[in-house]
């Protein structure tokens, strides 16, 4: 640990790695790191109207995008490694959090592309929070 300068104590000088323990000292640690957990959807899809699902995967994209998410799988070849569980198409989206992913499903502008999935396909969904091997390292993050 070390004793920070004047200016160092300003308040736009401070990060999740300074900690203030009275009035005359703060201490900087650079060893403390916080795991990221973002969130995964997972949906199960049996496309039931393939030329107007393929509209939809256009319009979904770009809503996905806008908040922050990213196609991790999305209908690649599947192989049941356990149970009888035969998904016609699996799609894992990531999320910087679980509220964004529901941000993400009740927007505005996902509301007609999700009423299209609805209509071109059966699909199951869920939100998993999951641990990512990053972490945020205060040290990175201060001035």
């Amino acid at each position: 640990m070390e004793t920070l300068t004047e200016d160092e104590r300003q308040p736009e000088y401070w990060s999740i790695g300074v900690l203030r323990f009275n009035d005359l000292t703060i201490q900087r640690f650079s060893d403390l790191t916080i795991p990221v957990m973002s969130a995964y959807v997972i949906v199960e899809i049996d496309v039931i109207d393939p030329v107007e699902y393929e509209e939809y995967k256009k319009q979904a994209a770009a809503t996905v995008h806008k908040y922050g998410g990213k196609y991790i799988v999305r209908g690649g070849k599947t192989e049941v490694l356990e149970g009888d569980w035969q998904p016609k198409r699996i799609v894992i989206l990531r999320f910087d959090s679980i509220d964004r992913a529901k941000e993400w499903l009740h927007c505005e502008e996902y509301r007609d592309p999700r009423k299209l999935r609805h209509k071109t396909a059966k699909t199951n969904m869920l939100v998993v929070e999951g641990f990512d091997d990053e972490t945020i390292s205060p040290t990175k993050h201060a001035k």
